[in-house]
């Protein structure tokens, strides 16, 4: 019960929101994406593999380039992940702090400012975001074409 007491409000809300949103967003998409691409790459390593017996000697190389390219990656994605993460803390805080002062903010009729600030809170959330999921495309996109490129040649 301490950390509740000592952790803002919005922190715990952004851990939960950020949990949340992995599990309704990315699962789904990954699970889909795993489906679908699993059976291609199968697909093309066994027919390659069968009109040119050689290719499994350099399957390793494949692997091994394609873990060096994750590899190498992920810390541009972890800076992404704490980027978007410090984004959420105060954007959770402002609207938990207006929930609380709604009446407050309506008898003075200072909507439009505390609108006006959300929305720049939410942009620049969607911007870390972005740059998150777009990061996590890429890395997964030259992984993908560097297996399938590989085997094509």
């Amino acid at each position: 019960m301490s950390f509740y007491d000592s952790t803002a409000l919005g922190t715990v809300l952004s851990f939960f929101a950020r949990h949340l949103f992995l599990i309704d967003e990315f699962l789904p998409e990954a699970a889909i994406q795993v489906l679908t691409i699993a059976p291609i790459v199968l697909g093309s390593l066994i027919l390659i593999s069968v009109v040119i017996p050689y290719f499994w000697a350099t399957l390793p190389l494949y692997f091994v380039l394609g873990w060096i390219i994750i590899y190498y990656s992920q810390s541009a994605i972890e800076q992404l992940e704490h980027f978007e993460a410090s984004t959420k803390s105060p954007l959770f805080a402002h609207l938990s702090t207006t929930l609380e002062g709604l009446f407050s903010i309506r008898l003075y009729n200072v909507e439009h400012r505390f609108d006006t600030y959300n929305r720049t809170l939410i942009d620049s959330d969607h911007k870390a975001l972005y740059s998150l999921l777009l990061g996590i495309f890429a890395r997964s996109h030259n992984s993908y074409s560097e297996n399938i490129h590989g085997t094509l040649h």
